[in-house]
């Protein structure tokens, strides 16, 4: 076969391909794959929309409860609190889904239900917040010093006196 002949025959298959049939499948498979991405990028918001949402209504539910009361016979001393700051650990119901601690009212941690030490230097960015809420608790989504995603409330326990005795972190 002589290049000519060569050379036609290659231009026909080019032709051929780029032709109707091809630009047709090229727009087509390329609206497709457009649509199946936007549905994916709208299912997956809506899905960290609502585990955000849920996340904080189940913190929300800890703000307005017997934090205040359970501290109230624990208010006497910082040594006392840490008393009882341990019986309520112990008595917390849903540790295996909800890390707990408990900070003394310089902001430090005294204890954490997971059972690990918790650095007294840890940031608590709420902490503050809180002191100032009316209704002594503030709600914070951000991000550990280890880069960890965290949902927290931190609800300040008061004494009779209006004195801040410490705080509770979920």
């Amino acid at each position: 076969m002589s290049k000519e002949k060569l050379k036609a025959k290659n231009n026909t298959k080019k032709r051929y391909m780029g032709g109707l049939m091809g630009r047709w499948l090229l727009q087509t498979t390329t609206v497709i794959i457009a649509v199946f991405l936007i549905i994916a990028i709208a299912v997956a918001s809506f899905v960290r929309s609502y585990y955000y949402s849920s996340v904080e209504r189940k913190l929300e539910s800890y703000r307005s409860g017997i934090t205040d009361t359970y501290f109230d016979r624990y208010s006497d001393s910082d040594a006392n609190f840490e008393v009882g700051a341990r019986e309520f650990i112990a008595d917390f119901s849903d540790k295996n889904s909800v890390e707990v601690w408990v900070v003394d009212r310089y902001g430090g941690v005294i204890i954490s239900s997971s059972g690990f030490q918790v650095s007294k230097f840890t940031k608590i960015p709420e902490y503050e917040s809180a002191k100032s809420d009316i209704d002594n608790g503030a709600i914070w989504t951000g991000e550990s010093e280890s880069g960890e995603h965290i949902s927290s409330l931190t609800k300040v326990i008061t004494n009779a006196d209006g004195e801040i005795i410490g705080a509770v972190r979920y």
